[in-house]
């Protein structure tokens, strides 16, 4: 196979090596990151094979098949197993380098689950975090297995979607979500999963439950492409990129506080007209380093979240890092000046969020993501 001008490579690890297509230029120390796109099972890395140019003078490119899927296979295909493999191999290959990951469909668990100390971001293209409720795929997948006897695709079924000829075992994947620090955007298809229907094309492949898991998760952006399915890279590739460029440049930048240790939707979306602020929960003196480069004017107060707000109140934004109860909420709003800001990770539904804001005076604006 080949991908024009890239070249092949080989990583080993302790699985076995993995095979990585680039530029042969790309394995050297350099400030500027490396953009590693981690194929699903049935991706086409052949439609990226101008990543490079793509990319410009922001990152360089290196390309993975998803072992197993058009590619040699690891002594384990578990999904666990090869993002271990993948940890090493980022490690060993890029060892000075800032490294952005771009995962697609189950590439993207794997690039989830990667831990590599020098993974600067993830880009998640669609991740399947459980298979049991996966019915467009389960039904077309045992199709094809039924009267196969391609041992390896048998295995790869089984492994990364739970599937066989006549049975399917549940894979859940949200444990790639523990231990998260990279700074990651998740991007999903608009059509949603449930509830099974017919369809011309893939829908999303990531349930309602698991979009809640992601949305309230500290270091995940999450974007929604229009009218996409499964196979947002094919449907929304304006998207893609733009995400995947910004994320490039993220990578490139230092900043006052390490990219794990700060909520960025949360400080990008406090406004900075706001002079007196009040900083709920977690990350706090996180938030204050990182906040006070671009808005050195304001006085913030970090409580956590165990705390009270304070009874004199007067502030122009409060900012949860998570969802707070009741009283919590009460005591927050109360903080605020007339026409002040709220800014909250909150994983719910609108109609309940309006429900849960209305007592206390809030209304419910646009979500930032």
């Amino acid at each position: 196979m080949s991908f024009g001008d890239l070249v092949r490579r080989d990583v080993t690890t302790r699985l076995g090596a993995i095979a990585l297509w680039s530029r042969p230029d790309i394995f050297v120390p350099a400030a500027r990151p490396v953009v590693l796109v981690i194929g699903g099972s049935f991706s086409r890395l052949e439609d990226l094979r101008n990543l490079p140019d793509v990319l410009g003078i922001l990152a360089d490119a290196c390309l993975m098949r998803l072992p197993g899927a058009g590619a040699p296979p690891l002594a384990s295909l578990a999904v666990a197993d090869v993002a271990a493999a993948v940890s090493e191999l980022v490690e060993a290959a890029f060892p000075d380098r800032p490294v952005v990951l771009l995962g697609i469909s189950i590439g993207a668990v794997v690039a989830l689950g990667v831990r590599a100390r020098n993974v600067a971001r993830v880009v998640a293209l669609e991740p399947p975090l459980a298979t049991a409720g996966l019915w467009p795929v389960i039904s077309s997948v045992r199709e094809v297995l039924r009267g196969s006897h391609d041992l390896l695709a048998l295995d790869l079924a089984l492994e990364t979607f739970g599937v066989s000829a006549h049975a399917v075992v549940e894979r859940n994947y949200l444990w790639a979500l523990d231990g998260l620090r990279a700074p990651t955007d998740v991007v999903l298809g608009e059509e949603p999963l449930e509830p099974e229907r017919p369809v011309t094309r893939f829908p999303s492949l990531v349930g309602a439950a698991e979009r809640r898991a992601l949305a309230q998760h500290p270091r995940i952006r999450l974007h929604l492409a229009p009218k996409a399915g499964h196979n947002v890279f094919g449907q929304a590739p304006d998207v893609v990129r733009d995400i995947l460029l910004e994320a490039c440049r993220r990578a490139s930048a230092c900043g006052p506080a390490g990219p794990a240790e700060i909520d960025e939707a949360l400080l990008e979306a406090t406004p900075l007209t706001a002079r007196r602020l009040l900083y709920w929960g977690p990350g706090g003196e996180a938030f204050r380093a990182s906040a006070w480069p671009a808005n050195p004017n304001a006085e913030l107060t970090v409580l956590g979240a165990e705390d009270a707000a304070p009874a004199t109140g007067g502030f122009d934004a409060v900012i949860a890092a998570g969802p707070p109860a009741a009283a919590a909420l009460a005591g927050l709003a109360a903080a605020l000046e007339p026409g002040g800001h709220l800014i909250a990770r909150w994983a719910e539904a609108r109609p309940t969020l309006e429900a849960a804001l209305a007592p206390h005076g809030l209304k419910l604006r646009e979500p930032v993501d």
